[in-house]
C-alpha cells in the first residue's frame, strides 16, 4: 500500500519552470537596457551622465562612440568652410587685390579641409592612446582593466562639443564678438572633462580622486618635461647670450 501511494502522488520538482515575464524581471537591469537607442545615449550622456557612462562601460558601444567624433569632426568641417570667406585676413587681401578672388578662395577652402582631416587624424590618435594610457594608469592605482568600455565612454564623453556648433554659426550670423564663443568653449571644455573623469570611475572602479589623478597625470607629465627642456634650453643660450 505505501509502495502505491508513493508512486501514485507525484514528486514536485524543486527547480520549478519561471514565467517569462518573473524572469525579465529578474534579469539585471543592464541586461534588460542592452538594446539604448541612440535617443536614450545622447540624452543620458548630457542630462544623466553617471548611469549612462556606466552602462556604456559595461556594453562597450565602441561603433557609436566612433560615430559621434566623426559627427563632431564633420561638423568642424562644415564650420571651416562655412567661415573661410569670413576670415580677416582674407577680406583685406581681396580688398588690396581684387584679381585673386577665385584663386585665393579656393586656396583658403582647400587649406581649411586639409586642417579638418589632420584634426580627425589627430583626435582619433588622441582618442586611442589616450585610452590606452588612463587604462593603464588606473590598473596600477589598483583599477580594472576595461579598455574597450573606457575607450567607448571617453569617445562618447566628447559629446557636449557638438553645441559648439550651433553656437560657432549664430555668432557668425549675427556678427557679434567671439569671445561669447570663447568663454561657451571653456565651458564645454570644462564639461567633457567632468565626463571624461567619469568615464574612468566608471569603466574602472576608481575612487574620484584616483579618477581625477588619473585624468590629470599625463598632462602634468608632459607639462613637466616640456617645463624641464626649455628651462635647459634657456640655461644653454644664457651664456652664449653673454659672450
Amino acid at each position: 500500500m505505501e509502495e502505491q501511494q508513493l508512486t501514485e502522488s507525484p514528486i514536485e520538482d524543486p527547480i520549478k519552470e519561471v514565467e517569462p515575464e518573473h524572469l525579465s524581471s529578474a534579469l539585471p537591469s543592464v541586461a534588460r537596457e542592452e538594446n539604448w537607442g541612440w535617443g536614450e545615449l545622447l540624452y543620458g550622456v548630457l542630462f544623466q551622465p553617471v548611469s549612462t557612462l556606466r552602462y556604456i562601460t559595461s556594453q562597450p558601444l565602441l561603433g557609436k562612440a566612433l560615430l559621434v567624433i566623426l559627427m563632431i569632426q564633420l561638423g568642424n568641417w562644415y564650420m571651416s568652410v562655412a567661415t573661410a570667406a569670413d576670415e580677416a585676413l582674407l577680406q583685406s587681401l581681396l580688398a588690396e587685390y581684387p584679381a585673386l578672388t577665385s584663386n585665393l578662395t579656393s586656396v583658403l577652402l582647400n587649406l581649411k579641409i586639409l586642417s579638418v582631416m589632420a584634426g580627425l587624424t589627430f583626435s582619433l590618435l588622441i582618442w586611442f592612446v589616450g585610452s590606452a594610457i588612463f587604462n593603464l594608469l588606473a590598473e596600477l592605482q589598483g583599477g580594472s582593466s576595461n579598455g574597450r568600455g573606457l575607450l567607448a565612454a571617453l569617445g562618447f564623453a566628447q559629446l557636449p562639443e557638438i553645441a559648439l556648433i550651433p553656437v560657432r554659426y549664430f555668432f557668425l550670423v549675427v556678427n557679434w564678438s567671439q569671445i561669447g564663443v570663447t568663454l561657451i568653449s571653456l565651458g564645454i571644455g570644462i564639461w567633457v572633462i567632468i565626463l571624461s573623469i567619469i568615464s574612468i570611475r566608471e569603466a574602472t572602479g576608481l575612487t574620484n580622486g584616483h579618477a581625477i589623478l588619473t585624468f590629470f597625470l599625463p598632462g602634468l607629465v608632459v607639462a613637466g618635461l616640456a617645463s624641464f627642456f626649455v628651462l635647459i634650453g634657456v640655461m644653454a643660450l644664457v651664456p652664449l647670450a653673454a659672450m
